[in-house]
């Protein structure tokens, strides 16, 4: 009887299991349709590291602090590092960052690996240098997701 038990739960654990990744295929299947559908972005799993660095421009150069932000993406790239996203903002108000880069990461080891690789590349630190003629100050940001 107790033999027979055991085999009993073997069987519906492995039922279980497959019901489990099924239910998980489903949902990153459903996740990729509605992102297809919707031009939504996918989510961040949860523990998600976020690193927002938000750039305050001098006047008159939004434009040049852009731009470099996307060269600092294209040198990351050389770097073999995810370039990450630059955001410009939309409207007036002075209080508000003129530009945003946003990168997330699985944890907080792949964002150290990720600054360090940044911090020892010297032409990320020519980069880094130019950013500094061009704003009035800068602010960086890490967040985890939950």
């Amino acid at each position: 009887m107790q033999h027979e038990n055991r085999k009993e739960n073997r069987a519906l654990m492995k039922r279980t299991r497959i019901n489990a990744a099924t239910i998980a295929w489903v949902a990153v299947i459903g996740g990729l349709v509605t992102l297809m559908a919707g031009g939504q972005t996918a989510p961040v799993p949860a523990g998600t590291i976020i690193e927002q660095d938000a750039y305050f421009a001098l006047p008159g150069k939004a434009e040049e602090v852009y731009q470099l932000r996307l060269h600092a993406c294209d040198v990351l790239e050389r770097l073999g590092l995810p370039r990450g996203h630059v955001l410009r903002r939309l409207g007036n108000p002075d209080t508000r960052a003129d530009v945003m880069w946003q990168l997330e990461f699985p944890d907080e080891a792949a964002r150290q690996r990720n600054l360090k690789i940044r911090l020892d590349s010297s032409e990320f630190t020519a980069v880094r240098e130019h950013m500094r003629t061009l704003i009035s100050r800068a602010e960086v940001g890490t967040w985890q997701q939950n």
